[in-house]
């Protein structure tokens, strides 16, 4: 009975393994998760499960953006501070509090647009890949979300405090309050759900 698929994909380029595991095999996979692989990413994802943000949701719209057909937003590809190259994200992500990722938006000229935002919680969420994790993002729309692992700023605050606000860690999928000054990636959108 298969029940995870590991998906991995190489840093620099469009190669993508896919391989299904029984239970019998699960000590194989793990002993080679352990072993160092140069310029690897990997993303453990349920077989029994359809990916929730599969590659044919989203469009390349060839100017660092990416449209996703299910929502009719359009996002920036790469986190603020990073620049799309043709085949990844480069440079250094920015990491600013609640209140600078919010001003971000409508200080970025990506694309030639003028109207982006900081997400809200439902907007962000909608990137998160629920079939898999380590990350839960789809990296080949998305790649190299910096440091997964670091949350991602939404624009809703909290509704019982004035100090904290939404995000999202795409390492997990997980979504939770923390306080506004606290520094996290940011990745910009335009439109509205």
């Amino acid at each position: 009975m298969t029940f995870l698929k590991l998906k991995l994909n190489t840093a620099n380029s469009d190669t993508q393994l896919s391989r299904n595991f029984s239970l019998g095999c699960l000590v194989i996979v793990t002993a080679c998760l352990l072993t160092p692989l140069p310029a690897l990413s990997a993303s453990i994802c349920l077989a029994s499960s359809p990916l929730t943000a599969p590659d044919s949701r989203f469009v390349d719209n060839n100017d660092q953006t990416i449209s996703d057909q299910e929502t009719n937003l359009m996002w920036a590809r790469c986190s603020v501070g990073r620049t799309w190259d043709g085949s990844t994200c480069t440079g250094a992500a920015l990491s600013l509090t609640w209140k600078q990722a919010v001003e971000e938006g409508p200080n970025s000229t990506l694309a030639g647009y003028n109207d982006w935002r900081l997400p809200n919680v439902k907007e962000l969420s909608h990137l998160i890949e629920y079939s898999c994790y380590d990350p839960a993002i789809n990296e080949n729309i998305f790649p190299s979300a910096l440091g997964v692992s670091i949350p991602y700023w939404t624009a809703t605050p909290d509704s019982l405090t004035t100090t904290k606000a939404w995000f999202i860690k795409f390492i997990s999928g997980e979504i939770d309050l923390d306080k506004k000054d606290d520094d996290y990636a940011v990745r910009l959108v335009r439109g509205g759900l």
